[in-house]
């Protein structure tokens, strides 16, 4: 039996498909990287559409959240049927069509967007700043040479674990430090109230993003 990252052979032991394995992992580097790019932009230029005060924003940004959970309902539908009946080859293929897709669509409907979507300083972009290379090229470069840094700490969850630990007591410490020292006892307050909403933030979104993940793997083993 043959997959796409790994086969069975006739004694019954699994080999592993190195390469489609790294193909896989880049991948997904690369829509880490997407992803990076989109979601700290879309939300801005949909909440940019409407004036300030303007009663429509919530109601904007309700169709913006359901238009996602819709196409995150029957994108896991398709590709998993597609993955599940044809092969995994024809499910990653319909994701790919659907993010060219979107693509297409978000291109061809900038008109709509009133220029939110455009850079607000073309000018700064263009500025030159390593050599030949303008600050907008500096940042897909950026961007490329970033790819094979995600490609290898999906591959090691020890090191990241470990590094995510001390970023999280690097920045526990400087917030013990900054709201001791440097505001005042109302700003201390607000800070404190807000650490207080992120650590929550981040429960639910650990949570959250275990959904196509070990929540699968888990009702998987649990059913079978």
């Amino acid at each position: 039996v043959e997959g796409h990252a790994a086969t069975v052979g006739a004694d019954g032991v699994v080999h592993r498909d190195l390469f489609a394995l790294s193909i896989f992992y880049l991948s997904l580097s690369l829509i880490i990287s997407g992803v990076g790019f989109l979601k700290p932009n879309i939300s801005t230029v949909v909440g940019k559409l409407y004036p300030e005060g303007d009663p429509r924003l919530d109601s904007g940004f309700t169709l913006f959240y359901a238009g996602i959970n819709i196409g995150a309902l029957f994108s896991s539908l398709i590709c998993g049927y597609l993955g599940d009946t044809y092969g995994w080859g024809y499910g990653f293929g319909a994701a790919g069509v659907g993010m060219l897709a979107g693509l297409a669509v978000f291109i061809t409907g900038q008109k709509y967007l009133q220029g939110h979507a455009e850079p607000p300083n073309p000018a700064a972009l263009r500025r030159r700043l390593l050599g030949p290379l303008s600050v907008e090229w500096a940042i897909y470069l950026g961007a490329a040479l970033a790819l094979p840094v995600f490609w290898a700490l999906m591959q090691l969850g020890h090191a990241v674990l470990w590094l995510q630990v001390l970023t999280m007591a690097a920045w526990l410490g400087w917030l013990s430090w900054y709201v001791t020292a440097r505001c005042t006892p109302v700003q201390r307050q607000q800070m404190l109230a807000c650490v207080f909403f992120v650590g929550i933030c981040l429960l639910f979104f650990t949570l959250y993003e275990q959904t196509y993940g070990s929540w699968l793997l888990f009702n998987d083993r649990m059913l079978t």
